[in-house]
């Protein structure tokens, strides 16, 4: 376990197709978050009256339910029960990996960004992909001017 660690999201599926499939995905991250024995947190803004949260704290994430209405105010919830966690149990140096939880393969690169970030002394890390073509292309040029960005940083 990587123990300063902390892998830190918001949730909220509804029950449609596309919110069934995700909350399915998001199942599958949690599962591999929690097999590589990384530490997770989720604010959930209301999934299933209650019961996606109690499956993911049987999973072993620390699952909460979101109090701040809104993406801006869960995700300040998420990031301070991490922070409280570190605090709490003695972890200097808590570093964060923020991430939608639908994005399941990017649990084989944790590892790989956190000892970047180590090894680097570097404060931010923002992974790219390797091809944008299956975004829309509105979400393309989005996206490849954000990586501009921060390469250009």
């Amino acid at each position: 376990m990587t123990k300063d660690l902390a892998i830190v999201t918001t949730t909220f599926y509804n029950n449609s197709e596309d919110g069934r499939l995700r909350r399915d995905l998001a199942r599958d991250f949690f599962r591999a978050v929690i097999e590589k024995e990384y530490r997770a947190f989720a604010v959930d803004g209301g999934t299933d009256n209650g019961n996606f949260l109690e499956e993911l704290r049987g999973l072993g994430v620390f699952a909460f339910e979101e109090t701040q209405h809104g993406l801006g105010g869960s995700r300040r919830e998420a990031l301070k029960h991490a922070t409280s966690y570190a605090e709490t149990n003695g972890v200097a140096d808590m570093r964060i990996l923020w991430t939608e939880p639908e994005k399941v393969d990017l649990v084989e690169k944790v590892q790989e960004l956190h000892d970047t970030a180590i090894t680097t002394g570097a404060d931010l890390i923002v992974p790219s992909r390797n091809s944008l073509n299956s975004y829309p292309l509105a979400q393309q040029w989005s996206e490849s001017f954000g990586n501009q960005r921060h390469s250009d940083h």
